[in-house]
């Protein structure tokens, strides 16, 4: 079964992996296609740094592995589930999927 749904995740990872922003203290130099950084301006907010263009694939041993919209393809990225970061879920309706020409 195991099996079966990863390759379904792989087949289908807009409609399987939730769609998430993550916001973090420091840059994160997330540089996998369809990664968009957002440096944020109020110089007094907890969290510096926006990221978009993410799919969350699980959250194991206190970390959060991500991929890239654009994945397959792409490297998974492990990031703390500490309080370094925050999540957040998008549930807006936008289908997010990796930029033309990837």
């Amino acid at each position: 079964m195991g099996e079966t749904e990863a390759n379904a995740i792989r087949a289908h990872p807009d409609l399987k992996l939730v769609t998430v922003v993550v916001y973090a203290r420091q840059r994160l130099n997330l540089e996998e296609p369809g990664i968009r950084e957002v440096p944020l301006t109020d110089p007094k907010a907890e969290f510096q740094y926006k990221y978009t263009g993410l799919r969350l694939l699980i959250e194991s041993n206190r970390q959060y592995f991500l991929v890239s919209v654009c994945w397959p393809g792409t490297r998974a990225i492990a990031l703390p589930a500490d309080g370094s970061i925050r999540l957040e879920t998008l549930n807006d309706g936008k289908k997010q999927s990796c930029p033309k020409g990837r």
